[in-house]
């Protein structure tokens, strides 16, 4: 009964915070509109060609007045975004302009299936569940009986909450498929233009176990070239509480780009429950680049020169990773070469190997597809290994 009675406060501690934030917004819901956009129905489906002077584009309702998204924040856009949205019996269309300026300057790099496209310029929603420390991953659920979500903006504050009931996947026992009920929310708050405050709570029931957590983030502009960000987390299974926590400093200026980054999970803190795919770790990151812009005649677009230290320990302060590496990158139009080298150490099967390599990619983007060539080479586990001449086109 005691037990019983812990995990009930612990629960409330965790959605107290999230609820006391989004009280207040609801309080003045009513004197905002709740944006949303009229899909129109069409008997003929419109021509997939990137035009959106159809007829039928132009009978569609427009969406304006959007923002930019990233890591959380939102800003209003500077460049004007339109969205038309069409359906028929069998498909959803939807048209998308956006306004840019200098169309030279845009890159389509990511091409294959589930690369990580919003590397490139893209449209995605605002990712309000994305963290530094991913804390829920929705593809855990895999077959969902009955679900909702909603997202919204209300004033300086946006919101998301998702609650679904149906199977997923359960990594400590087996990867089984388990009956559950998943309840996330997550809101941030700008603070100025420069500044973002944030919460998630996150709820998982299955008949085997309770899982809660919270998250809470910051994101402060300390100076002009200045960021400072932090999140810690604490979770609750079975009456037992655990955290982990990220900090880091960036500093951008005329090119450079300073980075610093302290990692750790509490041994015991299973983020796995939900997401994250780590296990219980102290990690520090470093990062120092350099990067140039040509003005647009030359030849040569752009350059970059990249140094990184990473170093991680396991729960019991053993390393388990220590890595220095170079890298360099260079853009001439279509054609895109990188290389990097680096030296460190590695923990395999409970012993430490030193390992070194070199890597050389070039890139050539066409019209048609893409050719990439790329070499790597080094030692791993007091071995020589390499790979060479890999090519491959899309």
């Amino acid at each position: 009964m005691e037990k019983i009675e812990h995990v009930r406060w612990a629960r409330a501690l965790i959605w107290m915070p999230i609820l006391l934030l989004v009280t207040p917004l609801f309080a003045n819901a009513q004197q905002n509109t709740r944006r949303s956009i009229r899909a129109t129905w069409v008997e003929n489906p419109p021509v997939i060609d990137a035009d959106l002077t159809d007829t039928v584009w132009q009978d569609a309702d427009i969406a304006t007045d959007f923002y930019r998204a990233k890591e959380g924040e939102t800003h209003p856009a500077e460049l004007d975004t339109e969205v038309r949205v069409l359906y028929d019996e069998n498909t959803l269309y939807i048209g998308v302009r956006c306004e840019e300026p200098d169309m030279k300057s845009l890159r389509e790099t990511q091409t294959r299936r589930d690369s990580p496209v919003w590397q490139n310029d893209c449209i995605e929603g605002a990712e309000l569940f994305e963290l530094p420390l991913d804390l829920f991953y929705t593809r855990r659920v895999q077959e969902i009986d009955v679900g909702a979500k909603t997202t919204g903006r209300i004033g300086a504050s946006n919101f998301a909450v998702i609650n679904t009931y149906g199977k997923m996947i359960d990594r400590y026992d087996a990867d089984k498929k388990k009956q559950m009920n998943l309840l996330a929310g997550r809101i941030n708050h700008d603070i100025g233009e420069r500044a973002v405050i944030g919460a998630m709570g996150i709820h998982k029931h299955q008949a085997d176990r309770d899982v809660a957590l919270l998250s809470l983030n910051g994101r402060f502009g300390l100076h002009r070239d200045l960021t400072a960000a932090t999140q810690y987390a604490i979770d609750l299974i079975d009456g037992e509480r655990h955290w982990a926590y990220h900090t880091a400093m960036e500093w951008i200026h005329e090119g450079w780009l300073g980075e610093v980054q302290l990692e750790e999970i509490q041994d015991g803190f299973r983020p796995n429950e939900i997401g994250l795919e780590e296990e219980a770790f102290h990690r520090a990151r470093a990062r120092l680049r350099y990067r140039y812009e040509f003005p647009a005649a030359y030849f040569v677009e752009s350059f970059w020169v990249d140094t990184r230290h990473f170093y991680q320990t396991d729960a019991q302060r053993l390393l388990r990773e220590r890595l220095s590496e170079s890298r360099f990158y260079i853009d001439i139009g279509r054609f895109n070469f990188f290389t990097a080298g680096g030296f460190g150490r590695l923990r395999e099967v409970g012993q430490l190997f030193d390992t070194k390599f070199i890597r050389a990619d070039i890139d050539y983007q066409a019209p048609w597809g893409q050719l990439s060539v790329l070499n790597r080479f080094g030692t791993r586990r007091d071995e020589f290994s390499g790979r060479g001449c890999q090519c491959t086109s899309t």
